[in-house]
């Protein structure tokens, strides 16, 4: 309502749903799921080369959006990165940022973004919001680079124990926020987003 742009809140709901149901997979998936990762790269490659030009047009002060140039480059980075994963799969490859310390690297310094972002946007007067974003912004700070594959499961719990408390805090603020509770430049969308991220990341470490 806010946006002005209707948004299908039923593909969330479906989205909750999956679950792996099958270990074998017909040629006739492995076609689908290819064209389907083709078509996503076509429509994905044309939203990074939009955001590029939007972090041109900003960076030289020619046009103004309500948004830091940061988080442009952020989402910009992020898309790049599921570029570089869907490229892989549909030439039957792995990716090469599949391995777990630049995935965690990864994810890990998305995480500190998010709480760096957030911490900008929450009003002045949400103190106690913000004390508690700059606090993940250094715990997140300190577990990027730290990963060694040889010998990852400490970071991979220590990354597993931040991000679900980052999880729980972008889940109430996501919540305090549609509530109307919360006073920030926020939209409940955004904080859906990365609250999804936060699920995701979640989700690799297992």
């Amino acid at each position: 309502m806010l946006t002005g742009v209707s948004i299908n809140t039923s593909l969330t709901k479906a989205e909750m749903e999956l679950t792996p149901k099958r270990s074998y997979f017909s040629d006739y998936d492995e076609v689908f799921v290819r064209t389907l990762n083709g078509k996503t790269l076509e429509l994905l490659s044309r939203v990074i080369e939009f955001q590029k030009q939007l972090i041109s047009l900003v960076s030289q002060c020619k046009m103004f959006i309500p948004l830091y140039l940061e988080l442009l480059r952020h989402i910009t980075h992020e898309a790049e990165h599921y570029m570089e994963e869907l490229k892989a799969l549909n030439a039957g490859e792995r990716p090469h940022n599949n391995s777990s310390c630049y995935q965690i690297d990864f994810w890990n310094n998305i995480m500190m973004e998010h709480a760096e972002f957030i911490d900008g946007l929450l009003d002045p007067t949400e103190k106690t919001l913000k004390d508690a974003a700059q606090t993940f912004v250094a715990r997140f700070e300190a577990l990027v680079g730290k990963c060694v594959e040889e010998a990852g499961t400490k970071i991979v719990e220590q990354s597993k124990d931040a991000t679900s408390e980052i999880k729980a805090f972008k889940a109430a603020a996501t919540e305090g926020l549609l509530l109307c509770k919360i006073e920030s430049i926020i939209p409940p969308l955004l904080a859906d987003h990365v609250l999804r991220e936060a699920n995701h990341f979640l989700r690799l470490l297992g």
